[in-house]
């Protein structure tokens, strides 16, 4: 199968951004900004499902730090068919922008991407079950997610308890594959591929 390749064009130059970007170059957040996953459950009889995440509303006020946008929340509504409608999140989830540019949404745990955006780069979260540990692995990796080739990806492992997630970020699109493996032999629980992103070219 011939695959699309998929190469954002960033603050118009034709290259990626340098290892030391801010967060935001790979998770853009923008009110209308929407993502349509494929959700994989091997454990399944119905392995398939659709997952579309939105970015609704933009709030707060803008401060001078790093990036342009921070001090703006941005807050996201998760419509996931793999569960019930009735155990969908009532409140969307919300991202906020920290002065260094860092991205932080207390609803997923504490930090999603923090600068800078090196390979040793670490960072501990707190949340109701123990410390989640998250560790930036790579940096301007090629990964295929929906049928596309995205060039210039980051990755990021965390490990929360007997959870494993592994999520690549594509510059100018966002999270495009998503990984969750359990237990100490890492079998596989979950995928989500990304389908299709749409992207409004709104001032936030």
């Amino acid at each position: 199968m011939r695959l699309a390749i998929v190469v954002p064009v960033l603050a118009g130059l034709g290259f990626g951004p340098s290892d030391d970007a801010l967060p935001g170059k790979y998770f853009p957040l923008a009110q209308g900004n929407r993502w349509v996953f494929r959700v994989i459950l091997p454990r399944r009889v119905k392995s398939e499902y659709r997952l579309i995440r939105t970015i609704t509303r933009v709030s707060g006020d803008p401060q001078a730090g790093a990036d342009a946008r921070a001090g703006l929340v941005y807050s996201m509504r998760e419509e996931d068919y793999s569960i019930p409608k009735a155990e969908w999140p009532e409140e969307p989830f919300e991202y906020s922008i920290q002065e260094n540019g860092d991205i932080f949404c207390a609803k997923c745990g504490g930090f999603i991407l923090k600068a800078p955006l090196e390979t040793a780069q670490s960072w501990t979260s707190p949340n109701g079950y123990g410390p989640e540990i998250s560790r930036l692995i790579a940096v301007h990796k090629a990964v295929e997610a929906g049928g596309k080739l995205y060039r210039d990806c980051i990755v990021v492992e965390m490990v929360s308890g007997e959870e494993h997630t592994v999520t690549h970020y594509a510059a100018g699109v966002g999270p495009v594959l998503v990984e969750v493996f359990q237990g100490a032999s890492k079998q596989a629980v979950r995928r989500e591929e990304l389908v299709s992103f749409s992207r409004v070219n709104a001032p936030h």
